[in-house]
């Protein structure tokens, strides 16, 4: 394993991205919880109406999530407002979430470790979305595959390493809102080093 991708390393730089700014960061997770409750709400409707509402604004939310910790990691505030950004490339978001649903539903209907590693993949998609706004929905889960080359495993792993914390998030209720900020961070950082990397040798795929 990479030195700089060892979840250890990640969850520090997360934790120094974050000083000062964890309230802030727990503010924007509730938000977006009571947001995403409210779309959670319309089950008691409808569970086409539900997933209607979860493409056309829940997928925006948790992309809106992850753009506002990245933002963290390279110096900037969290504010809840950013929850939105995702809406002004509405179109290009939305393609690029069905997208990715798709080819992972697939892969985890055939067989579940096959959607996994889609997943793993692509989950630099919206991240690349975010810093170019240029690329297409396709062009960007291409180049996340490629970026991910060599590094699922320590992605996998990095999100491992917080199941105790969520544990522990789930006994107090109140400690999921200062968790999302951590995990977000944390998986933003990935993100930010793995940009940064030579173009990888695909025959070097753990």
């Amino acid at each position: 394993m990479n030195e700089i991708f060892r979840p250890t390393v990640i969850r520090r730089e997360a934790r120094e991205a974050l000083s000062g700014k964890w309230n802030a960061g727990a503010l924007v997770a509730l938000v977006w919880m009571v947001l995403f409750c409210a779309i959670a709400m319309l089950q008691s409707i409808s569970v086409a109406l539900y997933y209607v509402g979860f493409l056309a604004a829940g997928s925006f939310l948790t992309v809106g999530l992850q753009w506002i910790f990245l933002g963290v990691v390279r110096g900037q505030r969290p504010e809840a407002k950013d929850l939105l950004l995702p809406f002004r490339n509405y179109v290009r978001i939305l393609v690029a979430y069905v997208l990715v649903l798709v080819v992972t539903g697939v892969g985890m209907v055939l067989f579940i470790v096959p959607g996994i590693i889609l997943s793993l993949g692509l989950s630099m998609t919206f991240y690349i979305l975010r810093d170019d706004e240029q690329i297409s929905p396709v062009d960007a889960m291409k180049r996340s595959w490629t970026m991910m080359w060599g590094h699922k495993m320590e992605y996998f792993l990095l999100g491992l390493s917080f199941l105790g914390w969520a544990i522990l998030a789930c006994i107090t209720v109140v400690g999921i809102f200062w968790l999302l900020p951590y995990m977000y961070t944390a998986t933003a950082c990935f993100y930010d080093k793995l940009r940064k990397m030579p173009n990888p040798d695909p025959e070097s795929e753990v």
